[in-house]
C-alpha cells in the first residue's frame, strides 16, 4: 500500500516535467533567439550584434535577458556604436556555466564570447545585476 502514494507522486512529477518542457517549446516558438550563438568551453552564449562604431557591450540585469536592451535601446544607439547585447550565462538563451552565480565567472564567460566576436576595448554597460558583471 505504501507504493501507491510514491507512484502517484512520481506520475505527478513526470506530468509536471512534461508540461514544463512544452512550456519552453511554446516560449521558443513565440520568442526565438534574436542573434547568434558563440561557443565558449562547450557552452553557448547568445548575442545580438548590430551597428557600427566603437564596441558597446550590454549586460542585462537579474532575471532578464538581452531583450531588455533590444526592445528599444539598441535601435537608438546602433548608428553610433557596434552594439553587442548578451544573454548572461544561465539566462535567456545562454547556457549556464559552472559557478555561474558569481559575477566574476559570468564576466569571464562574456569576455571570452566578446573576444570571439572581435570586441576590443569596449564600453561596457550593465543594468542591475549586470552592472556587477560589468564591473567584474
Amino acid at each position: 500500500m505504501r507504493c501507491r502514494p510514491i507512484l502517484a507522486l512520481l506520475l505527478c512529477t513526470l506530468a509536471l516535467l512534461a508540461a514544463c518542457g512544452a512550456s519552453v517549446d511554446r516560449r521558443e516558438a513565440a520568442y526565438p533567439p534574436l542573434g547568434q550563438f558563440v561557443e565558449i568551453d562547450g557552452r553557448n552564449v547568445h548575442a545580438v550584434v548590430t551597428g557600427q562604431g566603437p564596441d558597446l557591450v550590454l549586460i542585462h540585469g537579474a532575471s532578464g535577458n538581452l531583450r531588455d536592451f533590444t526592445f528599444r535601446f539598441v535601435d537608438r544607439v546602433k548608428d553610433r556604436y557596434r552594439v553587442i547585447a548578451f544573454d548572461r550565462p544561465g539566462l535567456g538563451y545562454s547556457d549556464a556555466v559552472p559557478g555561474g552565480d558569481s559575477p566574476a565567472v559570468q564576466a569571464r564567460a562574456l569576455r571570452a564570447a566578446a573576444a570571439k566576436l572581435g570586441v576590443r576595448r569596449p564600453i561596457v554597460l550593465g543594468q542591475s545585476y549586470g552592472a556587477s558583471v560589468a564591473l567584474a
